[in-house]
């Protein structure tokens, strides 16, 4: 399989992993009313409305998000990929396929195809809206645009910038290079040194970090010679003091840092924005903030409330109307709107995106800033009941201890019915503690579910005799 060459670029440091593309932070310029979301029916792949509603077929073997009114769309042909671009209504931008395939940025889009003359090395330029292939396809490696501006790669790996027409802007000389963000773009020498530098090529802050994060909101991150991450301004003076494990970018006033295994939001000045911690944390994004606790997805506010409270085994961020999330008791991906409801099930399970093609969707290895860490796989479970033909509601333990009064609340209840039927009921559940409500005859009588790998995971709760 041919090597990934992602627009978003990933440097590791250490134990730290940052994230630095622009999809890190921005959110879609699209109308909200005309968004379109891919969705997967059939081992297909179309895209839907906000509404739920069809709006283009499920045709293509994978496809991703919209991005300046432009998709991604893939066709697998045995074990290869080939990528392709379509607009709102279905209509091909280009009949060119290509080895590789990043969103729209700036009005251009990073392709590569795979040399002639050596399967192992592959060539990128970059397409313009209509279609057509306006910076010739030259580069060794390559970037997305931002600022108008995009690194670029020789065949010795020397990092520059060039502009929209390819004009060369900032000439080779640099062993790694990310985006540009409010006018500074971080860089590093064959030493291991971050650094950033102007829209001249100039050296703005000097190269003496371990890593970094692009600038967003006056704001840097960056790791310093102890392996400690803090925040710097645009004049490289410390905010934030480099005092913690991991961080985001800043994004709509707060950033989420790491600090003895937990992830916290902060201002910034530094100070917390509120008390609580989780296991881990995403930017906000329109307001809402992904964030993981006790193995389960949810969302919150900037005041650190729940919107959505934790119950997805994976959740994306809230970049428009929906947002992807894997359920947490069937492992389904789904879409969900900002008040939790489920819009839109997938049908089956969606394919993941091919090597070759950047993508800020949901991918079953993980999520957005770093690894999901996984812990959703799913087990068989069987549940019984004396006499039989139970009805079994599935309940995770936290709605369970949370939702007041949900043994006698049907209406609360009827999202949580067994899909395995009345008992004896079967099935393949994600690995967690549940309660299973078992009603026979107007009674309901509940049982405490540990479902693990490993054992049989078979429960069976008997009624009184009338």
């Amino acid at each position: 399989m041919r090597g990934r060459r992602s627009s978003t670029q990933l440097w590791l440091v250490g134990a730290f992993l940052f994230l630095i593309g622009a999809s890190g932070s921005s959110t879609f310029s699209r109308s909200q009313a005309t968004a379109l979301f891919p969705f997967s029916a059939g081992g297909k792949y179309g895209y839907i409305d906000a509404t739920g509603r069809e709006r283009i077929p499920p045709t293509y073997d994978w496809a991703s998000e919209f991005h300046e009114g432009a998709a991604i769309v893939g066709y697998r042909r045995g074990e290869n990929w080939r990528m392709g671009y379509i607009n709102p209504l279905g209509r091909e931008l280009t009949r060119d396929r290509f080895d590789y395939a990043a969103p729209f940025s700036n009005g251009r889009a990073l392709v590569g195809v795979v040399e002639a003359a050596n399967a192992h090395h592959m060539k990128y330029g970059y397409i313009d809206l209509n279609g057509k292939l306006v910076i010739p396809l030259q580069f060794y490696k390559a970037e997305s645009f931002s600022e108008s501006k995009a690194a670029v790669a020789n065949e010795y790996g020397n990092w520059g910038y060039v502009d929209k027409s390819g004009k060369r802007l900032i000439e080779p000389q640099f062993f790694q290079a990310g985006p540009f963000s409010d006018g500074l773009a971080l860089v590093a020498d064959q030493a291991g040194r971050y650094g950033f530098i102007d829209t001249t090529g100039a050296i703005r802050i000097e190269l003496q970090f371990n890593g970094g994060t692009r600038f967003s909101e006056s704001r840097a991150a960056v790791v310093s010679d102890a392996n400690k991450v803090g925040y710097i301004d645009q004049t490289g003076h410390w905010k934030i003091p480099a005092i913690y494990e991991a961080g985001l970018p800043f994004s709509e006033g707060l950033t989420a840092v790491k600090e003895k295994g937990r992830w916290r939001y902060i201002n910034p000045d530094g100070t917390p924005a509120f008390s609580q911690t989780f296991d881990q944390a995403r930017s906000f994004r329109n307001g809402l903030a992904a964030v993981k606790l006790d193995k389960e997805w949810g969302f919150i506010t900037p005041a650190g409330d729940w919107k959505i409270p934790p119950q997805f085994a994976a959740a994306n961020p809230f970049d428009a109307a929906l947002t992807r999330v894997v359920d947490g008791v069937y492992g389904r991906h789904q879409y969900v709107d900002r008040q939790g409801k489920i819009i839109r099930p997938f049908k089956g399970t969606p394919a993941l995106a091919p090597a070759n093609v950047s993508t800020t969707l949901l991918e079953a290895a993980g999520i957005g800033f770093g690894a999901d860490g996984g812990g959703w796989e799913l087990t068989d479970i069987k549940l019984e009941s004396e006499p039989a033909n139970a009805v079994v509601y599935l309940i995770p333990r936290r709605q369970w201890e949370t939702i007041p009064e949900l043994a006698n609340n049907d209406q609360a209840l009827a999202p949580f019915k067994f899909e395995g039927g009345n008992t004896p009921a079967s099935g393949k559940v994600l690995q967690k503690v549940y309660y299973a409500l078992f009603e026979y005859k107007g009674k309901r009588l509940p049982l405490k579910v540990d479902v693990f790998a490993g054992k049989a995971n078979v429960y069976k709760i008997v009624f009184p005799a009338p």
